[in-house]
């Protein structure tokens, strides 16, 4: 909760993927709140008030799943909504014609964005989804300490130069200094 907060307020693409992460660990602890309690929060160097709302965070998210039906895959209304919103965003900036940059970094990763869909076995998915899935995927590869090629990397490093100019300009709209 304190992690998600500071990343909504600095960069959407890291608030994603942090929220994929929680999703996924409140999957793995079979929607269990005394587990994700005892064994994840009980670790955070908090006060009991903090804790505590941590835990409510926990069980919103919980119940937002279990709501949406979301035991296997898929993610919270929230985040998805925020999917959509940068998909949005990625297609004004692709449609304006004051964003070359932004053109050129999508250019650069398109064949990367390309690839996923293929892998992921869904060519119509958006290249922002594609992306996040990617992202997420390359984020749970380093974790687990796998070797990555040099061509993934670089892949990913293309991808995620895309992201940050996508996130960058996403903080700027929401803070009032950009416009699209």
């Amino acid at each position: 909760m304190i992690i998600s907060k500071e990343k909504r307020k600095e960069n959407i693409a890291e608030y994603l993927l942090y929220m994929f992460q929680v999703e996924d660990t409140i999957r793995a602890y079979e929607f269990d709140i005394n587990r994700i309690e005892s064994e994840l929060i009980s670790q955070y160097q908090q006060d009991y008030e903090v804790k505590r709302e941590i835990r409510e965070w926990y069980n919103a998210l919980i119940s937002m799943m279990k709501d949406g039906q979301l035991q296997k895959s898929g993610h919270i209304p929230i985040v998805a909504t925020l999917i959509k919103d940068l998909n949005d965003l990625h297609y004004s900036l692709m449609e304006s014609d004051s964003n070359s940059e932004y053109k050129e970094l999508h250019s650069i990763a398109k064949s990367a964005l390309k690839e996923l869909k293929l892998r992921g076995g869904d060519t119509e998915m958006n290249d922002i989804q594609a992306g996040l899935n990617g992202l997420y995927g390359f984020l749970m590869l380093k974790i687990q300490q796998k070797t990555i090629n040099p061509e993934t990397l670089k892949a990913f490093e293309e991808i995620a130069a895309m992201f940050s100019y996508l996130s960058n300009s996403f903080k700027n709209i929401e803070e009032g200094k950009k416009e699209i």
